[in-house]
């Protein structure tokens, strides 16, 4: 991984081992509903859905249970945020 890369994902650690995570989820919980909303609810079954930078994985949750994609996927730089995604 080359230097940004890394210090991005240290930054987006530290958020997931203080907690701080969980505030960014929420703060981004209004726009993610929004854009999901505005899909064409006749084309869900054929989109696959990717996070990226998923975070704590709200976003492809939330994909996955309110709509009928046929695939959510996340991914993110930080191993602990992928930890609380599990």
């Amino acid at each position: 991984m080359d230097n940004r890369k890394s210090a991005i994902a240290s930054v987006f650690s530290d958020w997931a081992l203080s907690g701080r995570a969980y505030t960014m989820t929420e703060g981004h919980k209004r726009s993610t509903s929004i854009i999901l909303k505005s899909l064409n609810d006749q084309a869900y079954n054929s989109i696959e859905f990717l996070d990226i930078g998923c975070g704590t994985g709200w976003a492809v949750r939330h994909a996955a249970e309110q709509y009928n994609f046929c695939c959510a996927y996340g991914i993110d730089l930080s191993n602990e945020m992928i930890e609380l995604a599990s």
